[in-house]
């Protein structure tokens, strides 16, 4: 079924093929400036054209050009210490992800992935000023066990950005070099994440050149969204990165909750 994607690539309408591209640049401007949300929507575009058990390693690939142009945009504002910390639990985590994914349902990932999120925003709002008044931060420790189990959720196909920018956030690190150290670790996941797409011949090299196709539209987007970053105060920047994580955080509990029939 995935390897006749191939032929979808030459039924697809120049009408289809300019919205792709439309919302790939209109995605991108909005994920470069708040550090996700490209994945989510192009899921939902491609999805019906590609099908869903296809769309998935394509967009692997897409994710990991996107992130690439990022780390070249914001190069030298990137945390490498903190990046390679995440990525030494993270990665790892991938791995562990695929081995429980038909253990544990995508409706429970959503709810725990709520819940997680909601924690989050809590915990910033009510005891902010405390601990930045003590300079309290999320520590090496904290950084190791986030990252392991965003590691995970990845590893079972779920977009993990609202974690690793609540992590990032939670570390004291804000604006263009929460974007650029975001970008690594997203750059190792998803790494990860194709190769053993690649390896369970899950991702063809037919998906893969789509993924670089759409990825290839996206580049602009990152470029323009470079030039926004740098005019947007930090403490609007991050006042708009929390409520991208609160809706994230309704969706996935919406998502999972009405998967086991509660809505």
């Amino acid at each position: 079924m995935i390897e006749a994607t191939a032929a979808l690539i030459g039924g697809l309408s120049w009408q289809t093929l300019a919205m792709i591209v439309g919302v790939a640049f209109v995605a991108s401007v909005f994920a470069g400036t708040t550090g996700f949300g490209l994945g989510p929507i192009l899921i939902l575009v491609l999805a019906p054209i590609l099908g869903i058990k296809a769309v998935l390693p394509t967009l692997a690939v897409t994710a990991a050009m996107n992130n690439l142009t990022r780390i070249a945009a914001f190069w030298s504002h990137i945390h490498w210490r903190v990046a390679g910390i995440c990525l030494c639990t993270g990665i790892p985590g991938v791995l562990a992800g695929t081995l429980i994914y038909d253990a544990l349902s995508a409706d429970a990932v959503a709810v725990l992935l709520g819940v997680l999120l909601s924690g989050v925003l809590i915990g910033r709002n009510l005891k902010g000023r405390l601990f930045q008044a003590r300079e309290m931060r999320l520590g090496t420790g904290g950084i190791l066990a986030v990252s392991a189990f965003m590691g995970v959720v990845s590893g079972a196909a779920a977009n993990t950005g609202v974690i690793i920018i609540s992590m990032l956030l939670s570390s004291g690190i804000e604006g263009a070099a929460l974007l650029g150290t975001k970008a690594v670790i997203v750059v190792g996941i998803t790494g990860a994440r194709s190769a053993m797409f690649a390896g369970l011949d899950v991702l063809t090299a037919e998906l893969a050149f789509i993924g670089f196709l759409v990825g290839c539209c996206t580049v602009p987007g990152i470029a323009l969204s470079r030039l926004l970053v740098h005019r947007i105060p930090v403490h609007i920047h991050t006042r708009a990165l929390e409520c991208v994580i609160a809706l994230g955080a309704v969706s996935f509990l919406w998502r999972g909750l009405r998967g086991y029939g509660v809505f």
